[in-house]
């Protein structure tokens, strides 16, 4: 319990550094958080950082999103994202314009890991596309997308013991990184994640999934639908090998999560299906912006 209060101190400490964001993306968030907020205010608080308004325009002319050159200006760029979307992208190019760890894991990569953030968050989209409205889908990209952060909070800050919790997780057929990490830092993942989000005031809904992600036992606030769709989408793209999240042995489905949908194996199969058909796109996304 100490150490999880040191860890808990120096995330506190560091939180303007956690990710070392340009000093626009934060009042970007604060705008995007801000129900009276206007497309126009966001777009020109974007228009100020050249690079993030180049990287958002890629990103809404990709693939993933049907309109290739068709979006010449920020404001058809957020219409077209949506503000939720637009959150995690700033977030997303911050992480990966922050400096890179010192670690050395053979087990670790920072490409591995958004590429495998990327394949869940796409991941996700589908399952939500199958089984909710559009207005209770809007958040799951996010989450997807986001729900892996704390392993690079661990990588920046913690990296001497998050290397040894990677390697040991390498060496073993049962240990899994979750628990590692519980055992040589205090914390996992998921919990150091939600410290971060809870201080940007992301939505209660976000921070709980990606807290208890992989929690046996959840409060009973939790949505349950959209924990099962995150650990679904997860375990299937590490099945894939999408990307790398540190864990070398791909986890098993629970039971009680393909229940709440009625999923059947050959439903798996299917959406392994879907997934590997945009995985080209998953990695020209992570080109975008990196």
């Amino acid at each position: 319990m100490e150490l999880k209060k040191n860890i808990q101190t120096q995330i506190y400490s560091k939180i303007d550094e956690l990710p070392s964001l340009p000093s626009v993306i934060p009042k970007i968030l604060a705008i995007a958080q801000d129900e009276n907020s206007s497309v126009d205010d966001l777009a020109k608080l974007i228009a100020k950082g050249p690079s993030l308004t180049s990287k958002i325009l890629k990103v809404a002319n990709s693939a993933y999103y049907g309109f290739s050159g068709k979006i010449a200006t920020i404001e058809m760029a957020i219409s077209v994202i949506g503000f939720n979307m637009l959150k995690s992208l700033v977030i997303s190019i911050g992480m990966i314009d922050s400096k890179p760890s010192t670690g050395r894991s053979t087990h670790y990569s920072r490409k591995g890991l958004w590429v495998h953030s990327l394949g869940v968050a796409k991941m996700m989209q589908i399952l939500g596309e199958k089984y909710y409205s559009r207005k209770e889908r809007e958040h799951l990209y996010v989450i997807g997308l986001l729900h892996d952060i704390g392993k690079m909070i661990f990588d920046k800050y913690f990296s001497i013991q998050y290397e040894y919790a990677l390697d040991q997780a390498g060496v073993s057929d049962y240990a899994n990184l979750f628990d590692l990490e519980k055992k040589f830092i205090g914390m996992d993942h998921g919990e150091v994640a939600a410290l971060l989000f809870q201080r940007w005031k992301f939505p209660k809904q976000i921070v709980e999934i990606i807290r208890y992600h992989h929690w046996e036992e959840v409060p009973d606030s939790v949505n349950k639908k959209d924990l099962a769709i995150l650990r679904i989408s997860n375990i299937i793209v590490e099945q894939l090998n999408i990307g790398n999240n540190g864990n070398p042995v791909a986890e098993e489905f629970n039971q009680s999560d393909l229940d709440l949908f009625g999923m059947t194996e050959e439903d798996i199969e299917n959406l392994k299906n879907k997934l590997l058909d945009v995985k080209d796109e998953i990695f020209d996304f992570y080109d975008i912006i990196k």
